[in-house]
C-alpha cells in the first residue's frame, strides 16, 4: 500500500464539489439559453411529451435523434407523429428516401398533408450527405427526416451547424450501434417497442403499436428517469399518452450507455 498516490480527502471534497458548482452553472446557461428567444419550438402535439423536453417541444434550428432497437420498430412511424402537428401549420416535411422505402400514404394518415411534402432519393452516401447539409442550411422552417446508419462526429457537426444557421429541424433516425457514439443532436431519445395488437381488419394487420420513449441526451433540465408509453391507434389516428418513472433497472441501463 506504501507505492500508492494518498489523496487528501479535504482535497477530493474541494474538487466534488467545483465539479457540482460547474455542473450547476452549466443547467443555468442551458436554462436560460432554452428560454432566449430564438425561432421557437415544434410541439409534438402530446403535452406530456412536450412536457418532458426543456424547452416544451423541438427546437427550430437543432437536431432531434431518435434510436431504437433496430428494423422493424416502427420508430419511423412515431417520428413523422411527432412533427405532424407542424405540418399541419404550414411546415413543410422533407424525406431523403435513398432506398426508396417510404410510403407516402402513411404520412398522409398520420397527419401530414400531401402538398406539404417533400421526398428525396439520393443515389449514394456521399450525396444524400450533401444534400442533407444543403438542404437543412436553406430549408428555414421545414422539418427534414433521414435514416443515418454511419455518422462521423465531424459530418454530425456539419449538420448540426446547418441546421442552426438555416433554421429548419433535422430529425434522424439512428441504429442502436450510434448510442455509444458522439452526438451533436439537440435531443436524443430511446424508443423502445414494448407491444403491438392485431386488428381483425385487413387479413388481421397490426391495430395499435406501442413504445417506451426516454430522454437519453438533452439540453436544459430533464429527469432521465422518466419514460413516456405511447400507443398510435392504425385504424384511427389516435395517441395515447402514459407518463411514469422508469423501473430502476431500466433507469440504470439507459444512463450508463447513453
Amino acid at each position: 500500500m506504501s507505492g500508492l498516490p494518498c489523496i487528501p480527502l479535504a482535497s477530493s471534497c474541494i474538487q466534488y464539489q467545483r465539479l457540482q458548482f460547474l455542473r450547476e452553472q452549466m443547467a443555468r446557461l442551458e436554462e436560460a439559453w432554452h428560454r432566449s428567444p430564438r425561432l421557437g419550438t415544434v410541439s409534438t402535439g402530446w403535452p406530456e411529451f412536450d412536457r418532458m423536453l426543456p424547452s416544451g417541444g423541438f427546437l427550430w434550428g437543432s437536431l432531434v435523434e431518435w434510436l431504437s432497437p433496430g428494423d422493424g420498430s416502427g420508430v419511423m412511424s412515431l417520428a413523422l407523429r411527432a412533427v405532424a402537428s407542424a405540418c399541419s401549420r404550414g411546415s413543410f416535411l422533407i424525406i431523403f428516401d435513398s432506398l426508396g422505402e417510404f410510403y407516402p400514404l402513411g404520412a398522409f394518415y398520420l397527419g401530414i398533408p400531401p402538398e406539404n411534402l417533400v421526398i428525396i432519393r439520393p443515389k449514394n452516401e456521399r450525396d444524400k450527405h450533401w444534400a442533407l447539409v444543403q438542404t437543412l442550411r436553406g430549408a428555414e422552417g421545414c422539418i427534414v427526416v433521414a435514416s443515418l446508419q454511419r455518422l462521423d462526429s465531424l459530418s454530425f457537426r456539419r449538420l448540426q451547424l446547418a441546421a442552426e444557421r438555416g433554421g429548419s429541424l433535422g430529425v434522424f433516425i439512428r441504429p442502436p450501434g450510434a448510442r455509444p457514439e458522439p452526438s451533436w443532436a439537440e435531443v436524443r431519445l430511446w424508443a423502445e417497442p414494448i407491444s403491438a395488437k392485431k386488428g381483425t381488419f385487413a387479413g388481421g394487420l397490426i391495430a395499435s403499436r406501442r413504445w417506451q420513449i426516454q430522454i437519453l441526451r438533452c439540453r436544459g433540465k430533464w429527469q432521465p428517469s422518466q419514460i413516456l408509453e405511447i400507443e398510435l391507434d392504425a385504424q384511427t389516428p389516435t395517441v395515447r399518452c402514459f407518463p411514469q418513472l422508469a423501473h430502476p433497472e431500466i433507469f440504470a441501463r439507459v444512463t450508463t450507455s447513453a
